[in-house]
């Protein structure tokens, strides 16, 4: 019986961003960040992470190759201004100029329907002191050792 009400109560905890509003899941703690991907773009976004303030606005960001994150105001001629957000009850997340619905969410994940030929976007939380290595680093290990990592449909299954 014990064990029950433990293994409930460590479920209760595990979801318990749900049962808290997505407004307050979705604001960042001091040492949190969302990176942003787009399954139909991947490299679209580059990488991009957001502060979703309590205020209302998002804050972008990038994160350094030494791990610190920077906030972007500008890129060349293009200007980073904060961006407004709000969560209807409907479950809409109105994000600059765009609408999305909010699919699933939990502590750590949000997952975004684009409404646009069937895209998702997807957020996932990272704190500051991570070491979530960025893409880069997956493909310079790839290309580093090819032996390990075979096709999927190598000579050996084709036969």
């Amino acid at each position: 019986m014990v064990k029950a009400v433990l293994l409930f109560l460590l479920s209760l905890a595990y979801v318990s961003c749900n049962n808290q509003s997505m407004d307050s899941c979705i604001v960042n703690g001091t040492n949190d960040y969302w990176l942003v991907y787009d399954e139909a773009e991947p490299g679209y976004l580059g990488g991009a992470y957001f502060k979703f303030n309590a205020d209302g606005t998002s804050t972008h960001y990038r994160k350094k190759l030494n791990g610190e994150f920077e906030q972007i105001t500008k890129d060349g001629d293009l200007i980073f201004d904060d961006i407004d957000w709000v969560i209807s009850k409907d479950s809409i997340l109105k994000w600059g100029e765009h609408s999305l619905d909010i699919v699933d969410y939990n502590d750590n994940t949000f997952i975004l329907y684009l409404n646009r030929r069937d895209r998702y976007l997807f957020l996932f939380k990272e704190k500051k002191d991570s070491n979530r290595k960025g893409s880069q680093y997956y493909i310079d290990k790839r290309k580093e050792y090819p032996e390990k990592y075979p096709e999927p449909y190598s000579s050996v299954n084709n036969q």
